[in-house]
């Protein structure tokens, strides 16, 4: 079960399009789905500003950066911290115990015990609970968030996968339809012939 948050909040400063509307100046926007767009938005609440923060951060080069800070799978806002970077050479950081958020997991490799927000590599060693719950969920979830740390939350985001609908296979649909058509005989007469357009054969 996944926390519900305050949905952002932003004023607009000047007029932009939204849900094909066109939105004026000093307009109230709640519960905004996209990013906000850079000039034209203020963040009013608290949810909106870590947004607005998010984006400024890694809005540029981040390939992965999600499509919008609303998760439509999970049905809320969701900020994955931190965001992998598409370098070959990317290695998510260690933090300082001293410097860890609250709740966040802590492991043990090699003999030394540090905070990691995201996805911890197999040979880790959970080093209190949260940790715990972050390999518990790695075991049992094929599918998964990009981190197990939300930023917005500044909290664990470990959510049970939705059951995705599967489409339902359909079988090809073609058109046996007879047609006539005008047809030459060895003979150079002509005479009408129906033809199946399913075989191409005719009669």
């Amino acid at each position: 079960m996944v926390k519900q948050i305050e949905p952002p909040r932003y004023r607009t400063l000047r007029p932009f399009t939204w849900q094909s509307a066109t939105v004026w100046p000093a307009a109230n926007v709640e519960g905004y789905r996209d990013w906000p767009i850079a000039g034209s938005m203020e963040a009013l609440n608290f949810t909106a500003l870590e947004i607005q923060k998010y984006h400024q951060k890694y809005g540029r080069d981040y390939l992965l950066l999600p499509e919008c800070p609303f998760n439509y799978e999970y049905e809320t806002y969701y900020l994955p911290t931190p965001l992998p970077h598409t370098r070959h050479d990317w290695q998510p950081d260690r933090i300082e115990l001293e410097d860890a958020p609250e709740g966040a997991p802590i492991y043990t490799d090699r003999g030394e015990r540090f905070c990691q927000l995201y996805w911890p590599s197999p040979h880790y060693k959970a080093s209190n609970s949260a940790a715990e719950k972050v390999l518990h969920y790695l075991s049992a979830h094929d599918r998964r968030p990009l981190s197990p740390w939300c930023g917005l939350r500044n909290a664990l985001f470990l959510p049970e996968p939705r059951e995705l609908e599967k489409p339902t296979a359909r079988a090809a649909i073609f058109d046996h339809k007879p047609t006539t058509h005008l047809v030459r005989q060895q003979d150079g007469t002509e005479r009408r012939a129906v033809i199946n357009r399913a075989t191409g054969g005719f009669s």
